[in-house]
């Protein structure tokens, strides 16, 4: 590990144990409620004093209050407008600050209409309404002289808005909660019963963990409760009332997970993210249905999808229940779809918690078709400002997710994609008048960490792929003089999903793997004759090339000395020696490419089940994980790869890889005269069209992804690895990026965008702000970098690697790819089902 990432993870993790990550932000629309609670003592005097003082000290230059960040932020916003006119209202509630009120006055008359037309995506939140017109009606009630010359249009206009919002029927008791939360800027006509209000007080004596409302609710009906929270809080929090007390810690360090991982770091955190998750399970699992009441359905719907979507990644046994309930009540829907705009975090939330689906879960089905809906609906109304959670544009996040399915990613640009993301995302919590989020030094060291491991993980990519070019240079596969030589392509497809830096073995057997499966696969599809192949598979079958010429001879010289390489450094990480299992594994697939050859040169066209059983294997899948798993460092008994689970997931991993590619390559195919399942199941039923056979397949394929998805992410508490499922996990995952809805294995240009960002681009980020801390420094050689790199170009050996890994040595173009893997012999029994037959064999059109 670099030094000075090593030190960065020492602090951060530091900071971790202390929750020490986020901060919290003074609310000046919080802190000016609080200001107004009379004492119980005198009423001409505050109850907190501090708070009237802080108004008074931490008024902005331009004569406004609160913005993006209370403290620091250097020009208003739209959103400073209700904290400007709630401190302006304490003021003159206690008479005191002339001066700070004018000033304040002047800076409403001057800049309310501007700001309100220039962060119009701030404002037309409801509840941007609802605030900012109760503060001023408060202030008129205070005899304040606001607009001397009557409502700007603008505002008139919120007004209007408002009552559309009181007068709706059948609101919803969820939707009532919601507006209770703003129970302080609530307007006269709004009937407030304040026993019915007693009834949300939380556990700490809050009103839903707000100042605002709880100082409000005090003042109304002088519960004990409510004025112990704020004087508890206090207590605790140095500058004064943020916009949220106490801040949820659970859903704070699930966010953090979530955020290590999309960064990339999870591997230096390991453990913390364990122990966050197991505490998440511990209290999933608990009957929290009375606490739940009491939150607002946006946090609940956001928080719980969140978690499920963890749980379920780790191995857990969760239930999505949890959240997706609250899709199955119809007033919640109905309120949910009409109000979209409110709802945009936790529909992406739910739309990402839904990929991770199981067989059978009709509730996911139905979340991500009603979340993936209204995420469109935004899209198309380019209206993606999100409305309660985030503080940002959504639009990039939302294009991002339904851009590909999950297992279309790869985890290594997914990292890529959201570092650049993170620095202009640094609040990701709202209030009702401010924001709040990471501290500062959080921000800014986690941007650091994640910008020097990428760049690290991509010089270790760059050190591989000279490896490997050399390797199939020295072998003889380069010069063959046919077929495709993807050396880039494979070694990218195994490092973006195998990426951590113990895999590094593993990487490479796996993308050997894969360019000499490519480079037989085309030699048996058009190349060879048919005694050539058949001299080459009896030479596979006694390991024994004796007899081999040409081309033959080369190919298994490099099959050869591929896996002697392999059962060696196996040997020498697990003390037993695998050459067996790696010959046997090559003798199925290359019997596989021999049987394929024959059909082809004779013509026939096999039974499904016949081309299935075979393409299983041809397709070759699993020889690329297992190879890898075996160089991966894992502790690995004899008995693991015939261990039933383990062979279930092979299949399934097998099954998907041959469906996905036969729905790409069917048309070239049908020309060449080869088998394909599209052609095969048009032939078993003749009325069928090509899109019948194609909606067939897509079904079936579906299904047995999500029986695989399964099947690699639940611990069964059994001997079998983590770490060897998500192997195959990441082989799928290749294959679903070949071939998701193109064959962009075969194409020369489509993945040269990825590839450079994979291996070459950097990352375009803003100067670094993170300055090691002094006892760390002393320990250091070297410094965080100014700046990094603004152009974002192709390296020139990036253009030569891809011309060669795009171009024939010499002659035509050959197939599309037919394998990664193994398997000497196929269990059929994820053919031979019911589901199965009705589906293909018995199809009905």
């Amino acid at each position: 590990m670099e030094k000075y990432i090593e030190v960065l993870v020492k602090e951060m993790k530091q900071m971790m144990r202390e929750m020490k990550v986020h901060i919290h932000n003074p609310s000046a629309y919080d802190i000016a409620w609080v200001a107004m609670i009379p004492s119980d003592k005198c009423g001409g005097e505050p109850m907190f004093p501090k708070c009237l003082e802080w108004i008074i000290e931490n008024q902005k230059d331009g004569g406004f209050w609160g913005g993006e960040d209370d403290c620091n932020s250097p020009s208003p916003t739209a959103e400073c407008l209700p904290a400007t006119f709630a401190c302006i209202v304490a003021l003159k509630t206690w008479d005191v600050g002339h001066e700070c009120m004018g000033r304040g006055l002047d800076f409403i008359h001057g800049n309310i209409e501007k700001l309100l037309l220039e962060h119009s995506p701030q404002f037309a939140t409801q509840w941007f309404t609802i605030i900012l017109l109760g503060t001023i009606e408060l202030a008129q009630s205070k005899g304040l002289e606001i607009f001397p010359k009557g409502f700007p249009a603008l505002v008139k206009s919120l007004f209007r808005e408002r009552e559309r919002i009181f007068e709706r029927e059948n609101l919803t008791q969820n939707y009532e909660v919601a507006l209770l939360y703003h129970l302080e800027a609530m307007p006269a006509t709004y009937q407030i019963d304040f026993g019915e209000v007693l009834q949300f007080k939380g556990p700490d004596g809050s009103l839903f963990g707000s100042p605002s409302s709880t100082a409000c609710a005090f003042i109304a009906t002088k519960d004990s409760d409510f004025l112990n929270y704020l004087k508890s809080m206090f207590q605790k929090v140095e500058n004064g009332a943020p916009a949220t007390y106490p801040v949820d810690e659970g859903f704070i360090k699930l966010w953090m997970v979530d955020l290590l991982e999309n960064l990339g770091l999870e591997e230096y955190f390991s453990e913390e993210i364990q122990k966050v998750l197991n505490d998440t399970y511990m209290v999933w699992m608990e009957d929290d249905e009375e606490n739940n009441a009491n939150l607002l359905v946006v946090e609940e719907m956001y928080k719980d999808s969140l978690a499920f979507r963890l749980l379920r990644t780790h191995g857990y046994r969760v239930s999505p229940s949890k959240f997706c309930w609250h899709l199955s009540s119809p007033q919640i829907r109905s309120h949910v779809e009409e109000n979209y705009e409110e709802y945009l975090s936790p529909m992406l939330s739910i739309y990402k918690a839904s990929h991770f689906m199981f067989l059978g879960e009709n509730e996911l089905e139905n979340a991500m078709s009603f979340s993936k809906s209204l995420l469109e609906k935004a899209l198309s109304n380019n209206n993606t400002y999100d409305r309660f959670l985030f503080l940002k544009d959504l639009r990039d996040e939302i294009e991002f997710e339904l851009s590909a399915p999950w297992l279309a990613r790869l985890d290594h640009l997914v990292h890529f994609w959201h570092i650049q993301q993170f620095e202009n995302n640094e609040m990701p919590w709202m209030g009702k008048a401010c924001s709040f989020g990471l501290a500062a030094r959080t921000h800014n060291m986690l941007a650091e960490l994640a910008k020097r491991n990428y760049t690290l993980r991509q010089s270790n990519f760059k050190d591989e792929l000279g490896k490997l070019e050399r390797w199939a240079k020295k072998s003889g596969i380069r010069d063959l003089g046919f077929g495709r030589e993807k050396t880039v392509y494979c070694y990218f497809a195994s490092a973006t999903t195998c990426y951590h830096p113990h895999l590094s073995l593993a990487r490479l057997a796996s993308a050997q793997t894969a360019i000499l499966v490519t480079v037989i696969d085309d030699f048996f599809d058009f190349h060879g004759s048919m005694d050539e192949l058949q001299s080459f598979t009896a030479a596979i079958k006694r390991w024994d090339g004796r007899n081999l010429i040409r081309d033959g001879k080369v190919l298994f010289s490099a099959v050869h000395d591929h896996v002697n390489t392999i059962a060696k450094e196996a040997f020498h990480q697990q003390g037993r020696d695998i050459t067996i299992d790696l010959r046997q594994m090559w003798n199925g697939a290359v019997n596989a490419w021999l049987k394929e050859a024959e059909w082809s040169r004779n013509n026939y066209l096999p039974s499904i089940e016949e081309y299935i059983e075979v393409g299983m294997t041809s397709i070759a899948a699993d020889l690329v994980s297992d190879h890898a798993i075996y160089l991966s460092p894992l502790e690995l008994s004899n008995e693991i790869p015939h261990h039933a689970r383990y062979e279930k997931v092979s299949e399934l991993t097998m099954l998907c890889a041959r469906l996905l590619n036969d729905l790409q390559s069917y048309e070239k195919e049908s020309k060449e005269g080869k088998s394909n399942l599209v052609v095969l199941i048009m032939k078993a039923n003749p009325n069928a069209t090509t899109q019948d056979a194609i909606a067939c397949i897509e079904k079936i394929l579906d299904q047995k992804k999500k029986e695989l998805v399964e099947k690699i992410l639940i611990d069964y508490n059994d001997s079998l690895p983590r770490q060897c499922k998500m192997i195959h996990l990441g082989t799928l995952k290749a294959f679903q990026m070949f071939f998701n809805g193109t064959n962009a294995f075969d194409s020369p240009t489509q993945l040269l965008h990825e590839i450079n960002k994979a291996f070459y681009e950097d990352l375009t980020m803003k100067a670094s702000k993170l300055t090691p801390l002094k006892d760390e420094q002393s320990r250091l050689d070297v410094h965080v970098n100014a700046s990094m790199p603004k152009e974002n170009r192709l390296a020139s050996k990036s253009q030569a690697c891809l011309r060669k890994c795009n171009k024939p040595s010499r002659g035509s173009w050959a197939t599309p790819l037919r394998g990664f893997g193994f398997r000497p012999r196929v269990n059929l029994s994820v053919l031979k089902s019911p589901w199965f037959n009705n589906h293909i064999t018995r199809m009905r059109v």
